[in-house]
């Protein structure tokens, strides 16, 4: 259902992957867990170089689901043979829009950092909601 949008050697790719998925609940500390675990996920993978880049790009995608919506997030995180793929899963099926933060704003940047940083990012639809996922590019 995730991969609906995805051509078919990205979905054999993925199966051949190491993954990880796990919920979290809905509080002010969630986009702090999701960091912990993509750290803790791309570590016992031995994957660490591009975990402050994956870090970020969760955080701003959970803390959306956190303050835009009433739902609580889901995050998988792929690993693949040359890039990380994460997938957050968002309650709400509106379509996102990059904000255009003004330079005093203290938020609204989170979908610019995530088209800057990521090799790829797209949505895709669901019945109850959207999943907005992301590549890193492993060095």
């Amino acid at each position: 259902e995730l991969l609906r949008g995805a051509d078919l050697l990205e979905a054999v790719a993925e199966s051949l992957s190491e993954s990880a998925r796990t919920s979290f609940t809905r509080d002010l500390g969630t986009p702090s867990a999701a960091r912990r675990f993509i750290a803790t996920t791309l570590a016992s993978w031995e994957t660490v170089d591009p975990i402050e880049t994956v870090q970020l790009l969760v955080t701003e995608l959970v803390t959306n689901v956190i303050v835009h919506t009433s739902g609580t997030p889901d995050v998988r995180v792929s690993l693949l043979r040359d890039h990380v793929h994460v997938e957050v899963f968002d309650p709400d099926a509106g379509a996102l829009s990059a904000h255009r933060a003004g330079p005093d704003e203290a938020s609204g940047r989170g979908l610019r950092f995530v088209e800057a940083l990521a090799s790829a990012w797209g949505t895709v639809p669901l019945d109850a909601g959207k999943v907005v996922w992301f590549d890193v590019a492993r060095r």
